[in-house]
């Protein structure tokens, strides 16, 4: 039996047209899945039938109705049956908020950030040099004193 997708675009015509066919459409439809070179030969076949096929009249008629026959369970859950809150309270960000703040009180409270900037002010208290902006600044100052006449 020869495969449609070996150059018989007439064996597609004929699908497509619905002629007497010697496969069947089982056949046919299992080798568009499974086969490239059929599934070229097919879309080619359809191209060039394409003027002699009907055309719809009312496409959004048509595309309604399809979806009202198609069952609801393959379209899967609906949005509206979505829940509004996670299931999961843990993962909603709210809950991590508050186990942030809490974890920021009780190390306020036990002074360990007291402990942080202890050294911080030793280090900047340390120097009884100027600041280097400070420094820029008196640099600056006395050169614009020196321009003035």
């Amino acid at each position: 039996m020869n495969k449609p997708g070996d150059n018989k675009e007439n064996v597609w015509k004929e699908y497509i047209r619905r002629d007497a066919i010697q496969q069947s459409d089982e056949e046919l439809e299992s080798l568009l899945l499974q086969d490239d070179v059929s599934l070229e030969a097919y879309i080619t076949a359809l191209t060039s039938l394409e003027h002699e096929l009907p055309n719809l009249l009312d496409q959004k008629r048509f595309t309604d109705k399809v979806m009202k026959s198609l069952p609801i369970d393959e379209l899967g859950p609906k949005v509206s049956s979505l829940p509004k809150w996670p299931r999961k309270w843990s993962r909603h960000p709210l809950f991590h908020y508050v186990i942030a703040a809490s974890v920021t009180v009780i190390l306020m409270s036990c002074g360990l950030f007291d402990f942080l900037t202890f050294g911080a002010e030793q280090v900047i208290h340390q120097t009884d040099r100027p600041s280097i902006s400070q420094q820029l600044l008196d640099k600056t100052s006395g050169w614009i004193d020196k321009l003035k006449p």
